[in-house]
């Protein structure tokens, strides 16, 4: 073969032996030893024996040949063997022979030649062989590789070592694999039953990227792989367990709607049991075989898409936590009839906003051909996967003429997952009601399943979020604290990640009433009069640590703390005339300057907003 023996434009050495791999039963000429067989004799002979060998006269115009048809015709006696394997009848004067020649890729049009009937006497001692085949040893995954491998658990497969006219050699076969990019090693397949052996790849972790293939020795063949040419390619598995979030095979309405463009006349997507007999492209029957799809216009005859556009989008699908998920899809699109056939396409499209924009994903076409053909993508290879994500199905009749039909069926959404997501925390704990400007703390917990450090995200329902918290040891109690600026209703939540990034669902919310916080500035021991006892009430409370029910109430000039000065303020108010103490004064009110420091625990707080007229203290 000439994989074995390449051509190096010199005399060498043949090198032999080689392995016969090909044994022929039978060769004849197909005309005469001597003669040129007619044109017709030698398409027939390629026709029912594959390629023909042939003499030429091989000049300096050939050696020189570049590509298009060869027009260096020459007159000479027949010096080279080439092989003819195809025909043109559409070029050239009258035809043209498809010429392989033995010079190598780098001559002619890759290694061909394009020359004219009866050029340089093509074809002279035409003669074809007769053989049953290729004399091999065959090494066939008989479950197929498997694409998906569980974490932490050995998977056996299957091979059947086929001697098709070759003999295995017993022990030789052996499965290379390796999990790191690293070196293969190797363990011996063992025999189960007639051709079959079987060897086990070791438990891979999720971290892991396994690469295999197969090795064995035939008596004649020598060593041949699975793949072929391995270890250049080999098999892979990915290392999880696939999970399929949803899935529409279209027998129920989904929530799947249609939009076609104004000028659309006929074809658009409807769902339904396909109509039409397959004879103008479109599909006989669905792909999954429940009965059901989505066809652009399910009519028997002429029903194809004509002279605009119509889209079937997919409902809302919330992916934000699934961040590696796959839309699988098995699609059917001709347009390869009619009088301008190969002239339009169709075209995928994913939105993770809702559909407000779209991302073109997968287009098929011009080129077609009918059959349901299976199809995916992984959203997060074009847009991050958000809870608004859609899938839209365009097909368009544009380029006047074609007949445009297509069909979508087995629509669904999974994920592989193998470092699995913690557990959902549980909902937060913590106060049910609080005032505002008030810090309040709340507690959680969960766990991940593979013992990852963990962190935590809060959003407090008030349009804001914590960054995130952490990291914390796998079932560790965690807290986290807030201060709401307005009073309202809220929900508090939490959610969690690991080291690997897998998100959690949000909680459970916690629900909290948030209100008003009412004190009388200066009023620090809450008697409902401003006095010098007020004044003692806040140095007791900074030099000799006393009570402070209400933090605000002692921060009698608003500066945000409490301190001596508060004291002197006040002093300097009741019996100096100096300024009256900010608002909320002299009535009760809320912090009108927000500042860390707590408004509660005065006697405001169980009079209202406003309290009695009192009078100012004349100490």
């Amino acid at each position: 073969m000439e994989a074995d023996f390449p051509y190096v434009a010199s005399n060498a050495p043949c090198n032999c032996p080689y392995p016969h791999e090909y044994l022929i039963d039978d060769w004849a000429y197909i005309g005469g030893q001597y003669s040129i067989p007619s044109v017709d004799a030698m398409k027939q002979a390629i026709i029912d024996y594959g390629p023909i060998s042939v003499a030429v006269y091989a000049n300096s115009a050939m050696q020189a040949y570049t590509g298009g048809v060869f027009n260096g015709c020459g007159g000479g006696q027949v010096n080279h063997a080439v092989t003819l394997v195809g025909w043109d009848d559409s070029q050239g004067t009258s035809g043209i022979w498809i010429m392989r020649n033995s010079w190598g890729p780098g001559w002619g049009e890759g290694g061909y030649m394009r020359i004219p009937y009866g050029c340089s006497s093509i074809g002279y001692a035409a003669c074809y062989v007769v053989y049953p085949g290729r004399v091999v040893l065959r090494i066939n995954v008989v479950d197929l590789s498997p694409p998906v491998i569980s974490p932490g658990i050995p998977t056996a497969v299957t091979v059947q070592i086929e001697e098709a006219g070759d003999t295995y050699i017993p022990g030789t076969g052996l499965l290379h694999y390796r999990y790191d990019g690293g070196t293969y090693l190797a363990m011996p397949l063992e025999h189960v039953s007639d051709d079959l052996y079987q060897a086990t790849l070791p438990a891979p972790s999720c971290t892991d990227t396994p690469e295999y293939y197969f090795s064995a020795e035939g008596e004649f063949t020598g060593v041949i792989y699975n793949p072929e040419n391995a270890p250049e390619s080999t098999f892979t598995s990915l290392v999880g367990q696939l999970i399929v979030i949803l899935t529409d095979d279209f027998e129920t309405d989904q929530g799947w709607f249609v939009e076609n463009d104004p000028a659309l006349t006929d074809g658009a997507w409807e769902r339904g049991i396909p109509a039409g007999a397959g004879d103008r492209g479109d599909p006989p029957a669905d792909f999954d075989g429940s009965g059901s799809c989505y066809v652009t216009d399910s009519t028997d005859g002429n029903s194809d898409v004509d002279d605009g556009i119509t889209w079937v989008i997919s409902p809302t699908m919330d992916l934000e936590i699934y961040t590696d998920a796959e839309i699988h899809y098995a699609l059917w699109y001709t347009n390869n009839f009619g009088a301008n056939p190969h002239s339009d396409v169709l075209r995928v499209y994913v939105s993770n906003d809702d559909g407000a924009s779209w991302m073109v994903v997968d287009t098929v076409g011009p080129q077609t051909s009918a059959g349901w053909r299976e199809r995916h993508f992984r959203v997060a290879d074009f847009m991050t996967p958000t809870n608004q994500v859609r899938v839209r199905f365009e097909a368009s009749d544009l380029g006047g003429g074609s007949v445009v039909e297509a069909g979508i069926d087995a629509f669904r959404v999974s994920f592989l997952e193998c470092f699995r997501p913690p557990a959902i925390p549980k909902q937060p704990s913590g106060p049910g009601e609080g005032f505002v400007h008030v810090e309040y703390t709340f507690n959680t917990q969960t766990t991940d399943p593979e013992g990852d450090q963990i962190w935590y995200m809060w959003d407090w329902g008030d349009g804001s979020v914590s960054e995130w918290l952490g990291p914390y040891e796998s079932g560790v109690p965690m807290s986290a604290s807030h201060a709401w600026s307005e009073a309202g209703m809220y929900e508090v939540r939490v959610r969690a990640k690991d080291e690997v990034e897998k998100l959690s669902n949000w909680s459970d919310g916690l629900a909290i009433l948030i209100t008003e916080a009412n004190f009388v500035r200066a009023d620090a021991n809450g008697d409902m009069v401003e006095s010098a006892a007020d004044a003692v009430y806040i140095v007791a409370y900074i030099y000799r640590e006393g009570p402070c029910a209400c933090e605000d109430a002692c921060d009698v000039n608003d500066d945000g703390r409490v301190s001596t000065a508060d004291a002197v303020y006040l002093v300097s108010y009741i019996y100096r005339g100096g300024f009256a103490p900010p608002l909320p004064f002299p009535d009760c009110g809320s912090d009108q300057t927000p500042d860390g420091l707590r408004s509660d625990g005065h006697p405001c707080m169980t009079l209202g907003k406003s309290s009695p007229e009192r009078p100012r203290s004349t100490e």
